[in-house]
């Protein structure tokens, strides 16, 4: 079906640091002395059949739908063009690249718990969802109904989605 799968889980914790928006350089890279964004990129809903495939079991199992986010879809973009440039299938594949971090933050998303699952050497949607949803730490993650958010997308055979908590109310932290 594929050669060589490669999967990957990584989850970090959003600081509760605010972040600005941080634009590419001309190079297409990011650096931290580019001006900040006012506005988060308008992205239509990328690879929607992969969202739907981990929706489709989410509901067999009676957990919550995940909700598409423009900002997620926007750290998986960047992501996969890095996989992409460096031909590296990595959760950071060069130094010069943000960690899913800063990649989640620099696309307006902060504050929560966040999830990126990679695919590599797979083509199709359904290769993609077979490979994570047929890995038990994997699909725990993707079924887990704490992660309520997806963006998602693919560079020729390099696929990356981004789960999301629900955003945290720093509001009421302060009381």
């Amino acid at each position: 079906m594929f050669k060589n799968p490669i999967i990957c889980l990584v989850i970090f914790i959003l600081g509760f640091i605010t972040a600005k928006l941080i634009k590419p350089s001309e190079s297409g890279a990011f650096a931290e002395n580019d001006p900040a964004v006012k506005t988060i990129p308008s992205l239509e809903v990328v690879y929607p059949e992969i969202v739907m495939h981990i929706n489709i079991e989410r509901q067999q199992q009676n957990i919550p739908v995940l909700n598409t986010d423009n900002r997620l879809t926007c750290a998986s973009q960047r992501h996969v063009d890095a996989m992409d440039t460096f031909n590296k299938c990595s959760h950071l594949v060069d130094t010069a690249e943000p960690n899913l971090f800063t990649r989640v933050r620099r696309c307006g998303y902060e504050n929560t718990t966040v999830l990126e699952v990679i695919a590599c050497n797979t083509i199709t949607s359904d290769e993609a969802a077979e490979l994570w949803l047929s890995d038990s730490l994997t699909r725990s993650k993707l079924l887990d109904p704490g992660y309520v958010s997806i963006g998602c997308d693919r560079k020729k055979e390099y696929w990356t989605c981004v789960l999301a908590k629900n955003l945290i109310d720093k509001s009421e932290e302060l009381q």
